[in-house]
């Protein structure tokens, strides 16, 4: 049994998301991608962190927020980090409300990415 903690990415920005991944794979992660509900879905593994690109449907990141929100009540050990352009404080400020553990921009993912992989 793998027991290497599991990191999903939701979104389609390809340099954050190779960023994402080469970084959580050098770090001897399970990373995952998906960027439709579907795939999600679709996903077996329980995961222990959750990187939302805001720029992601809105509909398709809430909907996941509030489904890992209810797993996460019934005792899945998982953090939920978003991260968008920090012009768009409006769509940072909904993943705030939609109960997102932490909340960033991208420049601010970039500078902190091994930190937050290695809370994990």
């Amino acid at each position: 049994m793998d027991t290497r903690p599991n990191i999903l990415v939701l979104g389609r920005n390809l340099l954050l998301v190779s960023r994402i991944t080469n970084m959580a794979n050098s770090m001897n992660l399970n990373v995952s991608q998906v960027s439709s509900q579907k795939e999600y879905l679709c996903l077996e593994e329980a995961v222990n962190l959750v990187l939302i690109d805001l720029e992601t449907d809105f509909e398709f990141w809430t909907n996941i927020v509030s489904s890992l929100r209810e797993k996460i009540v019934d005792g899945l050990d998982c953090k939920i980090v978003a991260f968008g352009p920090h012009r768009r404080e409006r769509v940072l400020s909904e993943a705030r409300e939609a109960g997102c553990d932490l909340v960033i921009t991208n420049g601010q993912l970039s500078r902190d990415l091994r930190e937050i992989l290695e809370s994990v």
